[in-house]
């Protein structure tokens, strides 16, 4: 049958003349946990963006360290940040980067006291875009999977999908779960949170609010 989805909606109250924005992020603050403080190094604005090994991560890593240690300052996550992934995958990691997965990374920053974190972005951006090799090949077998781009006008790295998709998001699932297994991954950015499509035939309504609101509640 046709199923029905409900938003939520907040009543409250807040003080005289405050906007509505402000009075609820004034009653999220008085419930939400207090923020975690996580220091990461990220790669991308680094001569590391394109690394060729895990070890020359670690090597990255080591020199932060060594500068920053001395002042009392440790180094919560290494963050690998845009670097492509595996062709004819959705976000897997690159074999010629790391033949054996996030594992031998993830536990090398261990022994360093550190852990890792990663960007990898919902939407897929990097997937098929023209700077990493296998693009082509990326985006013809995600047609075959049942993925759909996204009719955003926002098309960075040469594009990205839409999250409503159920292939999608399926197997964006499965990848999530599998870099939290191989990498016991501490920490995602997830950049590019692109929600607008108004595509048909997307898993949601063919209209900008409708997909809007669809692929924001799948993000989330």
């Amino acid at each position: 049958g046709l199923g029905i989805s409900i938003s939520l909606i907040f009543v409250g109250t807040g003080v005289p003349d405050d906007p509505v924005d402000v009075a609820f992020h004034d009653y999220l603050e008085s419930i939400r946990q207090p923020a975690a403080k996580h220091l990461l190094i990220n790669t991308w604005m680094s001569t590391s963006r394109n690394p060729e090994s895990a070890d020359q991560l670690l090597e990255f890593y080591d020199k932060y360290d060594r500068n920053l240690r001395p002042y009392g300052v440790e180094i919560d996550s290494l963050q690998p940040d845009l670097m492509g992934w595996e062709p004819k995958t959705l976000s897997r990691p690159r074999k010629d980067i790391f033949p054996n997965g996030y594992k031998p990374l993830s536990e090398g920053l261990k022994t360093r006291g550190s852990r890792l974190s990663l960007w990898l972005a919902l939407v897929g951006v990097g997937n098929i875009s023209r700077r990493f090799p296998g693009h082509e090949a990326t985006a013809e077998w995600a047609r075959e999977q049942g993925f759909k781009r996204t009719n955003s006008p926002f098309q960075d790295f040469d594009g990205h999908y839409c999250v409503s998709v159920p292939e999608y998001k399926a197997a964006m699932c499965e990848t999530l779960k599998a870099a939290i297994e191989d990498g016991d991954i501490c920490y995602f950015k997830h950049d590019f949170a692109q929600a607008v499509c108004s595509a048909e035939g997307h898993g949601h309504l063919p209209t900008q609010r409708h997909g809007f609101e669809a692929n924001t509640d799948t993000l989330i």
